[in-house]
């Protein structure tokens, strides 16, 4: 499965599950803010008949909060985004939510915004129905930076996932190119299966929903995060020909988030064709 994340105007989720369809896609990402059953309707009427399972569909949370914080009022902020677009992801029938851990920014230490996180799940985990909350890995911030990001590490999501009451609703949303910013060197398939046999140690291979699809920008360890197209970063080409043909990879969905839109250029066309030739 196979498709990019798309903006989606007005909350015209049918339009973008038609246009992922129209240019090759097999699944597709985008923002939930809002939904209705009117709204609903259409999605998965567009869904049926362009044969996209809305179950492979990773929603992404909206950037602009921090379940971990430390501040009352951005963490209660937080954890009502969160069981809003979960409940309209639900009506949807959209499978997966995809989640920032979040940042240890303000008072709290590490443990106590991991704890933040916990229980921002477990609430939201309780208020909703059916959708699989996917933890995703982050860069964990530039060396010398005063980030305190969680997910830079697979101990990180292990510690989150651990502490979910529901095991059931719970994943991680792999992000190539914020695994490689972290210092997870994926640019062979040597380097990448010791990766993933890392991540089954650590974390387990059945908590593994799916993925993002990223090159990178930056160099291995350097903590940004900055997407570059598939074969064109720091990455290169060889790790991804191993996603692509991965056993235990390939029935996942794979959601690409370049930067561009140019189906001619280095845009999510581009790169579906690329990755579909390996």
């Amino acid at each position: 499965m196979l498709g990019y994340h798309i903006h989606v105007e007005n909350n015209q989720y049918h339009d973008a599950i038609r246009q992922l369809h129209s240019e090759g896609a097999t699944t597709g990402a985008f923002a939930v803010k809002e939904s209705s059953p009117n709204l609903a309707s259409k999605f998965q009427k567009a869904c049926k008949e362009c044969d996209i399972n809305p179950k492979t569909i990773p929603v992404h949370c909206c950037l602009c909060m921090n379940c971990a914080s430390s501040e009352d009022r951005k963490y209660k902020s937080a954890r009502r985004i969160i069981v809003k677009e979960m409940k309209a992801c639900a009506q949807l029938g959209v499978g997966m939510y995809v989640l920032h851990p979040g940042s240890a920014i303000g008072k709290g230490n590490k443990e106590e915004a991991i704890q933040n996180t916990i229980e921002t799940i477990n609430y939201a985990i309780q208020k909703t129905d059916d959708v699989i909350v996917c933890v995703e890995n982050m860069c964990g911030g530039v060396k010398g930076g005063k980030s305190k990001q969680l997910g830079k590490t697979f101990e990180d999501l292990a510690a989150i996932i651990n502490g979910v009451d529901n095991k059931e609703r719970v994943g991680v949303c792999l992000d190539t190119c914020h695994a490689f910013s972290a210092g997870y060197d994926i640019r062979t398939e040597e380097g990448f299966n010791k990766v993933l046999k890392e991540f089954e140690t650590v974390i387990g291979m059945k908590y593994l929903k799916c993925l993002h699809i990223n090159d990178s920008l930056v160099p291995l360890g350097h903590g940004a995060d900055r997407h570059e197209v598939v074969g064109k970063g720091h990455i290169g080409i060889e790790a991804f020909k191993y996603v692509m043909k991965h056993p235990v990879l390939k029935g996942l969905p794979k959601i690409i988030e370049s930067r561009s839109r140019k189906a001619h250029d280095d845009g999510p066309v581009y790169e579906m064709t690329l990755l579909k030739s390996f």
